[in-house]
């Protein structure tokens, strides 16, 4: 879809040094990653687009599954030694999805990777797609995190204004910080 590709591009510069980021089609129960930016490094990574990654373990994932997507039944797979297994550790970080906007995988699919993801909605509220930055946990400082999850936010926010998504009155906008 010609416009994906010019969304990516036209965002890629501001990224560039961070990492790659995602904008997945949400297919059963794991994401199918539509569009991967590489940020062109010599830290690079891996090539996501025919990988099952489950939700749990992603920050895309999260997304998902703090919108209402559901886990399959059974154990939580663990992809790496921080990946959440624990349902009610899962339901805790997915409340604190919802609070702050958007979510966030520390080595939990791959140690090493650090990703940020945010809601698109749909014109009805749902979640439709998301969009992720990551990188490497030496670049995806604390701060850095902080300062491209709130533009990460604007990000996702524009195209959900975009395919037609007008927040209601019971719609809380959530920024960087928030509990």
């Amino acid at each position: 879809h010609g416009r994906d590709r010019c969304f990516s591009r036209r965002h890629r510069d501001r990224y560039r040094d961070l990492g790659t980021k995602y904008t997945p089609c949400f297919k059963h129960i794991y994401p199918k990653y539509q569009i991967q930016t590489s940020a062109g490094s010599v830290l690079g990574g891996i090539n996501w687009g025919d990988q099952r990654i489950p939700l749990h373990a992603s920050a895309l994932g999260k997304v998902f599954l703090a919108h209402g997507a559901e886990l399959p039944p059974g154990r939580l797979s663990k992809a790496s030694s921080r990946t959440i297994t624990s349902r009610q550790d899962l339901a805790d970080d997915l409340v604190r999805v919802r609070q702050r906007g958007w979510a966030f995988a520390d080595s939990e699919l791959e140690p090493g990777l650090v990703a940020i993801a945010a809601p698109i909605f749909a014109a009805d509220g749902s979640v439709v797609a998301a969009m992720s930055i990551s990188g490497p946990t030496l670049r995806m400082t604390r701060e850095i995190i902080k300062a491209f999850a709130d533009q990460l936010v604007a990000a996702a926010m524009g195209a959900s204004s975009a395919i037609g998504f007008t927040p209601g009155p019971d719609f809380v906008e959530r920024r960087v910080g928030a509990a």
